[in-house]
C-alpha cells in the first residue's frame, strides 16, 4: 500500500494520440492507482468473458471430430511411447542412479549450509 501511495504523488502522463487523433493535443493524466484498476477490470473481463468460450469450443471440436488411431499416436503420447531401459548399462551411467546421488548431495549440502 506505501507503494502505490508514493506513486500516486508523481502521475504519468499519456498521450492517446495512436488511438484517438484529436487526443494528439491533449494530455491525459493517468495514475498509477488507475492503471491498476483498469488492468484489473480487463483481466477479470478476459477470465470470464472469453474463458467459456474457449472452452466451449475445445469441446465442440472434441466431440465433432474423428479421433487418430494410436499408431499415429506413438511418439507424440507418453503412454504409447516405447520406454527407453537402463539395463546392461553400467550404474554410473544410469540416470535413476545419478539422479538420486545428486538429489542426495543436494540434501546433504542444504543441511550443512543452512
Amino acid at each position: 500500500m506505501i507503494a502505490l501511495e508514493n506513486a500516486s504523488a508523481k502521475p504519468v502522463r499519456l498521450i492517446d494520440a495512436t488511438i484517438r487523433p484529436e487526443a494528439a493535443r491533449t494530455e491525459a493524466m493517468i495514475t498509477p492507482e488507475r492503471m491498476a484498476s483498469v488492468n484489473v477490470w480487463k483481466i477479470r473481463r478476459g477470465v470470464i468473458g472469453e474463458s467459456p468460450a474457449t472452452h466451449e469450443t475445445t469441446i465442440a471440436v472434441s466431440m465433432l471430430s474423428k479421433p487418430k488411431p494410436e499408431s499415429e499416436l506413438r511418439g507424440l503420447v507418453y503412454s504409447l511411447t516405447e520406454k527407453a531401459r537402463d539395463t546392461g548399462v553400467v550404474w554410473y551411467k544410469r540416470v535413476t542412479v545419478v539422479g538420486a546421488i545428486v538429489l542426495l548431495l543436494t540434501v546433504v549440502l542444504n543441511i550443512i549450509f543452512w
